[in-house]
């Protein structure tokens, strides 16, 4: 029976989250992840964090063969990190599997619902479904209350989020884990395999 491991990063949201699933035989027989880790973001902590996940299963790095990314908005710092990461995997082994996806994108389970991701400055990103085109826009905390693209809509928010959970905590809300949310939806990833010259974060095109 052959074993096959996938290693997600969610290094552009609020926490910094790793997961490593084991499939065999094309089912999921394993799991390990590590998650609510609040630290300033260093390539030596992930490279630690991703090492723990994968003594779980008693495997190195170089033993994963797809790797799962979010690509912005968030972080920049953390953007970078799992970028170069998997890059310098992909350096040494050019027969991974690389996927990206918007880091909204990846909240949503209902297109329904709306998707949210505070900066700095508490104002956010939201992510949405209009006309089955999802689309990621800026909205400023001053214009959160009154906007109508809140009115009758599910928020879902990072647990780790405490700007976004304050600014709606008077709207329905699903607070999610980010790595579970990406493992849950792994099937929406682009695939960047074969054009690792596109496997960039999207804020360098859209935001």
């Amino acid at each position: 029976m052959k074993s096959e491991y996938s290693l997600f990063l969610a290094t552009a949201t609020k926490d910094l989250e790793v997961s490593v699933i084991k499939k065999d035989d094309g089912l999921i027989t394993g799991r390990k992840e590590i998650t609510g880790i609040k630290s300033n973001l260093t390539l030596e902590l992930l490279i630690s964090l991703i090492d723990d996940a994968c003594s779980f299963f008693d495997i190195k790095l170089k033993d994963v063969e797809s790797f799962y990314t979010l690509l912005g908005p968030g972080s920049n710092t953390g953007l970078r990190l799992a970028l170069t990461v998997i890059k310098t995997v992909y350096a040494l082994n050019p027969n991974i599997r690389m996927y990206g996806i918007n880091t909204l994108k990846v909240y949503l389970s209902n297109r329904e619902d709306i998707a949210v991701l505070s900066d700095r400055k508490r104002n956010i990103y939201v992510g949405h479904y209009e006309n089955n085109e999802f689309i990621t826009e800026i909205i400023r905390r001053e214009e959160i209350s009154d906007h109508a693209l809140f009115r009758g809509r599910k928020v879902v928010i990072e647990k780790a989020d405490c700007n976004s959970l304050s600014l709606f905590e008077n709207h329905e809300k699903e607070e999610i884990v980010v790595v579970n949310k990406m493992v849950e939806r792994r099937d929406g990833f682009e695939d960047y395999s074969s054009r690792e010259e596109s496997f960039l974060p999207i804020y360098q095109f859209q935001i």
